[in-house]
């Protein structure tokens, strides 16, 4: 089931920066999208700790005028999100970040360089983000039902069909 509207949500301080990617999705977006705008990092993790809004994906700068290191705001983020990707953006390519933020669970890492030279690369890393997050979430839902059904047949070899939780729950 595709949604009517992506929701974004961009986590970035820089004027420019946040134009420059307001016009690139714009320009190349085919889906319908609204693009939620914090300048710091708190108010971003309350909107997302509280589930005020409905987001789908996350654009992070990780170059926030901030007391936190670029990994200490990957991490902040990442801790609030549940199953929702993040898409860090960088100033520069940073290899060892890039490395980082992939290793603790990004979708992509761009730097800004990557979308401004390369005609929808913002879009095609939204648009594949989302699909690998809902693939990651199918998974996740045939493992828990596999479990289930595994449980389900060992206690029914074993004797006992006391137990009739369904997928999912828990006893």
């Amino acid at each position: 089931m595709k949604k009517s509207k992506i929701q974004i949500l961009l986590i970035d301080d820089c004027e420019t920066d946040i134009n420059e990617i307001k016009v690139e999705l714009n320009n190349t977006m085919q889906a319908k999208f609204e693009l939620l705008h914090f300048k710091e990092l708190t108010g971003s993790l309350d909107i997302l700790r509280d589930n005020k809004i409905q987001v789908d994906v996350v654009l992070l700068d990780l170059g926030l005028v901030d007391k936190h290191t670029p990994q200490e705001i990957f991490t902040a983020v990442e801790k609030v999100v549940d199953n929702i990707p993040i898409i860090v953006i960088t100033g520069k390519d940073e290899h060892e970040l890039a490395l980082f933020v992939i290793n603790r669970g990004a979708s992509d890492n761009m730097s800004r360089g990557d979308f401004a030279n390369t005609y929808g690369k913002l879009r095609d890393a939204i648009s594949f983000s989302l699909a690998r997050c809902a693939i990651l979430k199918d998974l996740r839902k045939r493992g828990d039902d596999a479990i289930y059904l595994k449980n389900h047949l060992m206690t029914y070899v074993m004797g006992d069909c006391s137990q009739n939780e369904e997928p999912g729950t828990k006893k």
